[in-house]
């Protein structure tokens, strides 16, 4: 039997139920949207909520969710709360099933491409500008990672 099998093997249902609760909570795409926009670093609930295209109650509801998960944390600044990501191990497990998803369905991997940093927020920026305001003729494709760019250990 593999290490990996033995490992799940010793799983008590309590903690396959804790397991579930976590895919739950990351299991809303605007949950999703928050964490991406602050892969480039902490973020106010406004920054947050014209990144993400949320209402302010729906983002505040989510990050509340993410905060309570213990995937987000948040500190205040002034009158000012920022939110950053408090467990940087969401960002591998995004990045491994962004990795399988896209080996599954190499036709839409280009749609799938991660990114990091900068690009997301040039990304988040680009959804909140206003639509056709850059010809889709002009912009390059992504290229498409092979599976061989995603490293995950469960060691």
């Amino acid at each position: 039997m593999s290490n990996a099998a033995e490992k799940a093997q010793l799983l008590t249902d309590d903690a396959l139920e804790l397991i579930a609760a976590r895919f739950r909570t990351l299991g809303e795409p605007s949950r999703l949207k928050l964490i991406r926009a602050l892969i480039g670093g902490e973020k106010s609930v406004t920054q947050l909520t014209e990144l993400a295209r949320l209402t302010q109650a729906n983002t505040s509801r989510h990050l509340q969710t993410l905060t309570d998960a213990g995937i987000l944390g948040r500190r205040k600044e002034g009158l000012n709360v920022l939110y950053f990501i408090a467990d940087n191990s969401i960002l591998g497990l995004c990045q491994h099933v962004c990795g399988a998803v896209q080996r599954r369905h190499a036709t839409h991997a280009a749609t799938l491409q991660p990114m990091t940093g900068e690009a997301v927020d040039a990304q988040l920026a680009a959804e909140a500008s206003p639509r056709n305001t850059v010809p889709l003729r002009d912009v390059a494709p992504p290229s498409v990672p092979s599976a061989g760019d995603f490293q995950v250990s469960f060691d």
